[in-house]
């Protein structure tokens, strides 16, 4: 018998019998508790936490009785027992290396169709079957339709509790269940199975400032994943984790938003024959945390307008009457949020009738001064004439009128918590404390104040489970968040990183992505992501193509929606190395922060070989570790094996530590210009307006958070048209806003808009249904 009988005394299993009766998991838990050689301490321990039936039960069969419940049990003898019986010991070097079940070859053509048609050509497998590649069982993941799944962060009490050593059980021997008798699901959390696990190689892909049309950054992390997957063919098993992986990359990507996908540059699912499918799935709904954090934030905008309103038309005692109303025999109780407030205000009472009446003024009125607030409305879609808005213009709300605007939805600062954010519990106090604006005294109001936080986080406790999808050739993707780069910290989520980075174990490899140019992706990749969860990257990808080198060198001016001059589909090695000053920066910026920088060279079809021979000689003269021509648009994984071995051994000789730009304990002003610096200016000027905001946000105790800049992506100036390496520049700070939440001072360089405006001719013009098939055409 294996090991694992040993160790928790299952080696005889035939006795579990129990007929008439439906086997739940607490009588699986019981027996299995109850038949381990565990401490007495153990198995009260469990008996305390939840009652369990002392009946026997038969549900761990043969393995010549398919038609049993499955489980799968794993210990760090690398043992494992499934429905399909035992497994002992570690697998031999040919099943280490053997391909995925999962993974296609693409038979490709050119000229390359269209991205919609080549995502409508391709059949995707099942997610179950990508999600049985990287060893998940049906109890971690939540099917989200054939193609899409949800793999849970949380995990119920009972089984997440391996905090005492008593219950670690359950975290030993990494119990999944698959019982198809179990009337509930209970998901169980990788992350937390997997917490003793070592990590795989962390890699993030940037770019050099882009045109607007885009320079190919999610193709490429498509691609290099594809490459590392399913041609270099180095799938390895780290059986000394908890569950056992088979998948050796997985790719980390940001939940696109609806504005773009419908605006100027569509969608974000990649491109060509490197993107992750169903690709109109991807780029729509999804598994709908867009949508949840709408609602969410749209929920406290409208908290906020109500406290207003109702503070000015009530009396304390009314107030507090219906905050606090008494039951049918005449007792008040708090609400359990109320203790927050109660807490910050001192005040350590538990029975309402006992505040006195300066202590009932102080609870009910938060007394929010209206010019404060900087909670906006949000929604997904550009729309420029919601910038600044009026609201409470009908009768009813007594002129209670103020200005306000949208922001898009992905501006939101519940958007920037959700990719923060490491836990449940972590995202609950979160969203609790962020800073709505502030009372007539000048003291933070926050969503805990209000007595919303909670709501908030059950509107977004689906929406911190990662979503599972596959890009074309068959690897694994987890899709998570979705913040700008250029209005917010561009980055996708810790929670989908970590869960990555253990099922890959050491020597894979995660794939994730920072929006736009590597001067805000990349920089706020660094300096807040990787402060908050503690990852260092071992890589950074800077991906150029020569479209946009010649655009820096002082080609025309490059516009969506119109041909291209014929400058960037001629040969032109004197405009390309011009330009290359704009990757030599980023080159220099990113190195500085003690990480190997590969630069990827996106090849078009009219890129000559002198011109990509510019490149890579620039490339290495700035100090990047290898510069790698990719044809992944036009071959998918097999036009980027190159840069695949690149980055391999990029990660495997990477020793320097994490660099961070400036420590935490600099001023708000001295971060801001330390980041200015990088870009090349020479000075930051501050309005009034951020003046005036800098004092506030310091002496409210903000100034120890990191710095987001809001800043255009089209150069490292806050002038867009200031292409190249400008330097001497002034840098503008127009504002400074807070996201006490997510943890972050942001502030707005130049004229930055929070909303995005439609193009004269958006993406929408080219994208409908085929009507008789259902399938999306013309989405990019």
């Amino acid at each position: 018998m294996s090991s694992i009988g040993t160790d928790i005394g299952l080696d005889d299993m035939s006795g579990l019998e129990a007929p008439n009766f439906t086997p739940t998991l607490d009588l699986f838990l019981h027996v299995l508790l109850s038949r381990a050689k565990t401490t007495a301490p153990a198995l009260a321990a469990a008996e305390a936490h939840r009652p369990l039936s002392g009946r026997t039960l038969r549900f761990l069969r043969k393995s010549s009785r398919p038609s049993g419940p499955k489980v799968l049990v794993t210990d760090p003898h690398h043992t494992r027992i499934d429905d399909g019986g035992v497994v002992e010991g570690r697998r031999s070097d040919q099943d280490m290396s053997s391909s995925s079940k999962t993974i296609r070859r693409l038979e490709v053509v050119s000229p390359v169709p269209a991205d919609i048609d080549i995502a409508n050509s391709v059949d995707p497998f099942p997610i179950a079957a990508i999600a049985e590649d990287l060893n998940l069982g049906s109890k971690h993941y939540d099917l989200y339709g054939k193609y899409k799944a949800k793999v849970p962060r949380t995990t119920p009490a009972l089984l997440s509790d391996s905090s005492s050593s008593s219950f670690g059980l359950v975290s030993y021997v990494g119990l999944l269940l698959e019982c198809s008798y179990c009337s509930s699901q209970v998901l169980l959390s990788v992350l937390d199975e997997l917490q003793g696990s070592e990590d795989g190689y962390y890699v993030v892909v940037g770019g050099i400032s882009p045109t607007p049309l885009g320079e190919g950054k999610s193709t490429t992390t498509v691609g290099l994943c594809q490459a590392l997957g399913a041609f270099l063919d180095k799938k390895v098993t780290p059986w000394s984790s908890p569950v056992v992986v088979t998948s050796y990359v997985i790719t980390c990507l940001r939940q696109p938003s609806q504005g773009p996908t419908f605006g100027i540059k569509g969608g974000a699912a990649g491109g060509g024959y490197s993107q992750v499918i169903p690709m109109d799935e991807f780029n729509l709904h999804l598994t709908g945390d867009i949508h949840a954090i709408t609602a969410a934030n749209n929920l406290l905008a409208a908290a906020i307008d109500t406290r207003i309103f109702h503070e000015a038309s009530q009396s304390d005692k009314a107030l507090f009457n219906r905050l606090c109303p008494p039951n049918k025999e005449g007792k008040r109780t708090f609400a359990n949020v109320m203790f927050r407030r109660l807490q910050k205000l001192g005040i350590s009472k538990t029975n309402p009738d006992e505040l006195t009446p300066d202590e009932v003024k102080r609870f009910v009125r938060l007394d929010i001064d209206p010019d404060s607030i900087t909670w906006r409305r949000v929604m997904d879609v550009n729309d420029r004439f919601l910038r600044k808005i009026t609201v409470g213009q009908g009768p009813e709300e007594k002129g209670m009128i103020r200005e306000t605007g949208f922001d898009i939805s992905v501006a939101s600062e519940i958007m920037a918590v959700l990719a923060l954010t490491t836990s449940l519990a972590e995202m609950r106090e979160r969203l609790g404390r962020m800073v709505i604006g502030n009372s007539n005294a000048g003291e933070p109001i926050t969503a805990d104040d209000l007595g919303v936080g909670g709501a908030l986080t059950v509107l977004m406790k689906d929406a911190i489970n990662p979503t599972l999808m596959q890009t074309l050739e068959g690897t694994p993707v987890l899709v998570h968040a979705g913040p700008f780069a250029n209005i917010a910290h561009g980055n996708s989520s810790i929670v989908a990183d970590k869960i990555a980075l253990k099922l890959v174990g050491k020597g894979g490899f995660v794939v994730t992505e920072a929006g736009f140019g590597s001067d805000i992706g990349t920089e706020k990749f660094m300096n807040i992501k990787c402060r908050y969860s503690g990852l260092v990257p071992q890589c950074a990808i800077i991906v150029a193509t020569i479209r946009a080198l010649k655009m820096h060198g002082g080609g025309p001016e490059v516009v969506a929606g119109k041909p291209l001059d014929r400058a960037y589909i001629t040969e032109n090695v004197a405009l390309v190395e011009a330009g290359c000053v704009n990757l030599s920066r980023h080159i220099s910026n990113t190195k500085a922060y003690g990480v190997n920088v590969v630069v990827a060279i996106n090849k078009f079809a009219t890129d000559t070989d002198a011109e990509m021979n510019a490149v890579r000689t620039a490339a290495l003269a700035a100090g990047a570790f290898d510069a790698v021509v990719c044809t992944h648009h036009a071959h998918g994984g097999k036009g980027a094996v190159d840069l695949g071995t690149a980055v391999q051994r990029a990660c495997e000789s990477q020793s320097q530590t994490l660099n961070f730009l400036y420590p935490l304990d600099f001023g708000i002003k001295e971060k801001i210009e330390a980041i200015a610096k990088s870009y090349g200016a020479s000075g930051v000027e501050y309005s009034e307006q951020a003046e005036k905001q800098i004092k506030m946000y310091t002496k409210q105790g903000f100034s120890g958070l990191p710095i987001c800049m809001a800043k255009t992506q089209y150069s490292f100036s806050h002038i867009p048209s200031q292409k190249g390496a400008p330097s001497g520049f002034v840098l503008p700070i127009r504002d400074v806003r807070a996201s006490i939440g997510a943890g972050f001072i942001y502030p707005l360089v130049g004229t930055m808009s929070t909303m995005p405006g439609l193009p004269t001719r958006p993406c929408f013009f080219d994208i409908d249904i085929d009507i008789a098939t259902g399938k999306v055409l013309g989405l990019s």
